[in-house]
């Protein structure tokens, strides 16, 4: 199941960037079909089966599972339920609580916490929807694309500090320059990016507090 989930994952990036580009494929809607039966009426029950049975074979006895909107909720159950927490962990914590406006609260998720008999948290799952794929999607492509427009205004800046044989850092652009060599730049990438000349590839977040 979760083999599956990785599949649709980075099919559906693929696509996202095809389509960013105007590429679309004959067989994009039956994938698009497929994943959304997957999502809808499979994922969601055997991601929760899967949770359960990891929970049965590693802490045993009873547990509760519960489904929160926003992460403060669980920031709050980390806090509740690490009981030994390391130098780096508590100073994250002092600092949650004394400035959790810097954690952006209210920030919305989707997840199922796991707490044994206690209350004390077990675990937890995330779950994913394809709204969040496109999201994650267009702002990987902005990102991309700032960069390579940046990259190439630099380019077009060096070349014309090395026709006249001084160091970029030496050379004097007027504005009027600068803002064309940054038209040039996008124009550049733009036409990149359509003949799909620019790789992207999706990578997994790392930070859950």
């Amino acid at each position: 199941m979760y083999l599956m989930g990785f599949i649709h994952r980075d099919g559906l990036f693929e696509l996202a960037i095809r389509w960013f580009s105007d590429h679309i494929e004959p067989a994009d809607g039956c994938f698009l079909t497929k994943v959304f039966i997957y999502e809808s009426l499979i994922s969601g029950p055997a991601g929760q089966r899967f949770l359960m049975d990891i929970l049965r074979a590693t802490h045993g006895g009873s547990f509760g599972l519960k489904r929160i909107g926003v992460k403060d909720q669980l920031r709050e159950a980390i806090l509740t339920g690490c009981s030994e927490p390391t130098e780096r962990m508590e100073g994250l914590f002092q600092q949650y609580l004394e400035l959790p406006e810097e954690f952006f609260p209210q920030t919305p998720t989707d997840l199922i916490l796991a707490t044994g008999e206690d209350g004390i948290l077990l675990g937890m799952a995330r779950l994913k929807r394809l709204r969040r794929v496109a999201e994650k999607a267009s702002r990987r492509v902005a990102d991309r694309l700032a960069g390579a427009i940046k990259r190439q205004a630099r380019f077009l800046a060096q070349a014309r500090a090395d026709a006249v044989g001084i160091p970029l850092d030496r050379l004097l652009t007027p504005p009027e320059t600068m803002a064309e060599e940054f038209a040039t730049a996008e124009r550049i990438i733009s036409q990149a990016f359509r003949d799909e000349q620019i790789p992207f590839a999706p990578s997994p977040k790392t930070s859950v507090f």
